[in-house]
Formats: C-alpha cells, structure tokens, sequence
C-alpha cells in the first residue's frame, strides 16, 4: 500500500499525468473519482478479485479464439476447445478469486457451458461478411485538449455495405432501452476513433449482449449514429479530464458499487 501522504500529496498538488484515456477510466471517474485514482493515477494493485470479473475476461478470451480460427480460415473450435481456453483464462487470475453467495467453481463451470452454446447457436458467430479485426487496440483524438484516447475493439467485420464494430457484453438480464442507452457513448466514440480506417465505407454499431441465465440469450442492439450525442460525449470527456486535472478525487459511496470496489481497504484506511 502507497503511504498516506504520498496519496494525500498526488491529490492535492502534483499535476496528474496520464498517457491516455480510455472509456473505461471515464466510467470509472464518474463512477468514483476515488477508485480512479487509486488505479489509473496511483497504478495500485486491486487488493480482491470479484468472480464476475474473471469470468467476463475468460469468456472474452473464448470468443476471441472462436474469431480469431474465422478470420485464419481455420475450422470453427468445438464446445470442448471453448470451455478449455475459458478454463486457462480463468485459472491464470494469481490473486483469489472472490465468489458470490451459492457459487463456486461447479456453477462457474455450468454457466461457462449454457453461455458457449448459447454463443455458438447464435447468428452472432457466425458472422455475416468478412472479418477483419479482432481485439484491435484504437487510439486516437476524442477531444483536443485531453490526452489520446484508447479502445479495445471486439470484433470488426466487413460487408460489401459497411463495416460493422461489434462490442461483446455479458450481463445478468437482457438490457433494456435505459441500459442500452447509458452504453451508446461508449461506441460513438469508437467509431470515431476508427474513421480513418473506413475507406468511405458506412459504420454500423452494434453491441452483442449474452445473459448470465439459466437459459442464455444473445441479443443484438444496433445503435445509430447520434452526432449531437457524440458532441456531448466528447464535452463530458473533456470535463472529467479537467476535473481530474482539479485533483477531484472525492469519494462517492455507493451500496450499489462499493462492495464491488477492489480497494475498500485502502479507502477506508485513507
């Protein structure tokens, strides 16, 4: 653990430098400006590992090599291959894992099962098209007077129309219009970090999105491009970056969040 002061001073008076942004650091600032420091300014380790986080990470690393084997004309990887590569992802994670209430590794295993058959039922992977990238790390200018911005593509196919950019989600429940909304900024802006590389072709946005459920189900939300909301998004990247310049690292505690922070300790201890 970093001393207090050394924290209380990078708070206070020391120019915050960062060499980029990323949807994700926004989120968490806006979320708590408190748990953004302690991981993108102070760089300190998560002290916990929550399940639902290794599971969203070894499952994206199965359908990464699932795309990976169509965009290298190899065969399409079976149900055994998927649950293999999800398990080594998911045994990589060094620190403990922390479970929730009735799971363990059993229903960890169950569910990484009913959710690959789900996927591997799905239009979803079979995509229409060609594909072209896969985890294809953007950056990019999302406001002049912010540090360059990074993304982290899923999946980028191409159509004799457009090209499409794809974000992979898992979640509790089907999205519903107010969740799809509060999701939307997070694809305008990759969209616009990728329109140098559109040779004039149209962009679609979608965002694919697979319940955590007894009966899995993949949904597609297709998101259009809203310029007005893409200025504000850009308006509101600008803001967090000037209240991080501010040193406005204030707490916001959260019954919602805060038993899902890694760094309860360090924050209380602060």
């Amino acid at each position: 653990m970093i001393p207090l002061p050394v924290m209380d001073r990078c708070c206070r008076s020391e120019p915050v430098v960062l060499d980029h942004l990323s949807y994700s650091a926004i989120h968490s600032f806006r979320t708590c400006p408190r748990q953004f420091l302690f991981r993108y300014v102070l760089r300190l380790p998560d002290e916990q590992t929550f399940s639902s986080l290794v599971f969203g990470t070894a499952f994206h690393s199965a359908i990464e090599c699932h795309f990976r084997s169509i965009l290298e004309g190899q065969p399409l990887l079976d149900l055994d291959t998927l649950l293999a590569i999800f398990w080594d992802a998911w045994h990589a994670e060094e620190k403990p894992i922390h479970f929730n209430k009735k799971e363990d590794l059993n229903s960890i295993g169950h569910l990484a099962d009913r959710m690959l058959r789900a996927f591997q039922a799905s239009d979803f992977a079979r995509p229409e098209g060609r594909v072209i990238a896969i985890e294809e790390k953007i950056r990019g200018v999302v406001s002049d007077s912010c540090p360059e911005f990074v993304a982290r593509i899923d999946l980028i196919t191409q159509t004799d129309e457009a090209l499409v950019v794809t974000d992979f989600k898992t979640a509790i429940s089907r999205w519903n219009p107010a969740k799809l909304e509060v999701a939307i900024p997070q694809l305008l802006i990759y969209r616009k970090l990728i329109e140098d590389m559109t040779d004039g072709l149209p962009v679609k946005l979608n965002f694919a999105v697979l319940t955590k459920r007894k009966k899995p189900i993949l949904t597609i939300h297709q998101v259009e491009h809203d310029s007005e909301l893409l200025a504000t998004t850009c308006q509101r990247v600008d803001d967090v970056w000037h209240a991080i310049q501010e040193g406005g690292f204030n707490p916001v505690p959260s019954p919602a969040h805060c038993p899902r922070c890694p760094f309860q300790e360090t924050c209380r201890t602060w």
